[in-house]
């Protein structure tokens, strides 16, 4: 199943159907009005995140960073070798791309869930009208509930993100040096989430910024390989081709949260 957050799962589900989510009648009528919240709060954080992607999306590295010296190695380098090390940059550049997108949903589901919690206070302390047909008792009980659907979401999800980052791209160090030359400061590629952070979203910022670097020095890294065939005129097969924007918005990914939501859908109902 194809989904980007929380609620697109329920939502696939008929959870906001009057009919039968998950292959039952809906039984408590306040808890659709989470999944709403939620729904709509996780698309304004989206819209809202729109200028921190473009932030991210257009850091781009130079090719002019790297001297001749990182030239003049892949001018020695066998075709062979070339298409291994090709290969090896176009993997890492994909696995990241689809990290910095882990990071930017995790971001925004935790944003929808801290607006819902917030809209559920203020109806609490007389700031804003109850919904219809629903009373305080009601909507302190679904505060509570995705009070904890976010507490679980913030732990399990920054553990998923953690096992992801600490998988380093795999890009032989050779390959790193020949390609990359000084571009590559031979730092550790892997990175982590602190979900105890006292700002969390600071920290998913950090670390958003730290996979955007790591794609687009794998994007650079391939494109050079690529350039260097191109200059012998053996860039010759489909795979020299690279399309990474085309790809980025082309591409359907599952949400690596996909189990963590089917478990907080349990502790909202």
């Amino acid at each position: 199943m194809n989904v980007s957050n929380l609620s697109n799962l329920f939502q696939q589900n008929s959870i906001f159907h009057q009919g039968r989510p998950l292959g039952q009648k809906l039984g408590q009528p306040p808890i659709s009005d989470t999944l709403h919240r939620l729904s709509q709060n996780f698309l304004t954080a989206q819209e809202q995140g729109q200028d921190l992607r473009k932030r991210f999306d257009t850091l781009e590295l130079s090719a002019e960073a790297v001297g001749s010296k990182a030239d003049s190695a892949l001018s020695e380098m066998p075709r062979e070798i070339l298409e291994v090390y090709l290969n090896q940059y176009k993997v890492a550049a994909n696995l990241s791309h689809q990290n910095e997108a882990a990071l930017m949903e995790y971001r925004d589901q935790l944003s929808a869930f801290d607006q819902t919690i917030q809209e559920y206070q203020d109806m609490l302390d007389g700031k804003a009208a109850l919904p219809q047909q629903m009373k305080m008792e009601d909507v302190s009980m679904l505060l509570e509930r995705t009070r904890a659907a976010r507490e679980q979401f913030l732990q399990e999800g920054a553990k998923e993100l953690n096992r992801r980052g600490s998988e380093e791209p795999d890009l032989t160090d050779r390959a790193r040096q020949t390609v990359l030359g000084d571009l590559d400061d031979g730092h550790d590629l892997r990175w982590s989430i602190d979900a105890s952070a006292k700002d969390i979203y600071g920290e998913i910022d950090r670390a958003l910024a730290f996979t955007q670097k790591v794609t687009s020095m794998c994007r650079e890294g391939a494109s050079r390989i690529v350039a260097e065939l191109k200059r012998r005129g053996q860039a010759d097969q489909p795979y020299h081709q690279l399309r990474f924007d085309e790809q980025d918005s082309t591409v359907e990914r599952t949400s690596m949260f996909q189990d963590i939501y089917e478990d907080i859908w349990n502790t909202l109902r």
